[in-house]
């Protein structure tokens, strides 16, 4: 693993996490939140959902009407809210999307800190730009694991 690094120059961090076994997919929340604070941008917030996969890599192919998959969107001025129900036969249930809201609340305060770093470190205001943390949840805890600009 160290020298990683050091044969391939592009790489600048390894980040190592716990694997999600096969067996415990069927439990673990992917998700992603982009935050768009723009003026023009109707959608200040998107977030979406996926249970039941082992990588947050799933939300890149996974279609929006697939049961296990959900999406909410905050419109400026408006309170976040469901694209659509909860389907009866998803894997994500309601103390899901409760226990992910209230990790994204508890958070709120770092993930603007990241924002506002971020954007200075691309010579942009916070509002100019658009900015995607990935996470997994799974057994009460939330984990970031990406972040995309």
């Amino acid at each position: 693993m160290n020298t990683i690094p050091n044969s391939k120059p592009t790489i600048k961090y390894l980040i190592l996490q716990d694997a999600t076994p096969a067996s415990k997919a069927i439990d673990k929340v992917s998700g992603r939140i982009l935050f768009e604070k723009g003026k023009l941008m109707p959608e200040e917030v998107v977030l979406e959902i996926y249970k039941g996969s082992r990588s947050t890599g799933v939300l890149n192919y996974v279609t929006v009407d697939n049961p296990n998959f959900q999406r909410f969107i905050k419109n400026a001025g408006d309170f976040m809210r469901p694209v659509k129900k909860l389907d009866n036969d998803s894997l994500i249930k309601e103390a899901d999307v409760r226990g992910i809201y209230n990790f994204l609340q508890i958070y709120q305060e770092k993930i603007e800190t990241i924002i506002n770093v971020i954007a200075k470190s691309q010579n942009q205001l916070a509002d100019d730009i658009a900015i995607s943390l990935e996470f997994s949840y799974i057994n009460g805890k939330m984990v970031f694991s990406d972040i995309d600009f």
